[in-house]
């Protein structure tokens, strides 16, 4: 999961896991089938796009690895790279296209 992604800092998306935690039902249509159960709670999922719903457990951590930036925002990337004593520890997309070094580590 992209805590970043405006869908995971929604309020809907916190009840909506918050209720499948206590309706198992309706944790097995998360899983199943996603898109109809995150639009019945008011979570817009554009058409054409595909959404994979995983579930974590105590023993498993799910990391995702994001589409690479645009053009524009490699060079961003570059750009801060080689402006930089240390090498970049960490970076963080901004949604589709975009990126931004968010913390930096010196060498």
């Amino acid at each position: 999961m992209s805590h970043n992604d405006p869908y995971f800092s929604d309020v809907r998306w916190r009840e909506l896991v918050a209720r499948t935690w206590f309706d198992p039902a309706l944790k097995r249509r998360m899983l199943d089938n996603p898109i109809p159960v995150l639009r019945e709670a008011g979570i817009e999922i554009p058409e054409g796009v595909d959404v994979v719903i995983l579930e974590e457990t105590p023993r498993t951590r799910m990391f995702v690895l994001p589409c690479p930036p645009d053009e524009i925002g490699m060079r961003d990337v570059k750009d801060a790279q080689d402006n930089l004593t240390g090498p970049i520890s960490r970076i963080a997309t901004g949604g589709a296209g975009t990126a931004h070094v968010i913390e930096t580590q010196d060498g």
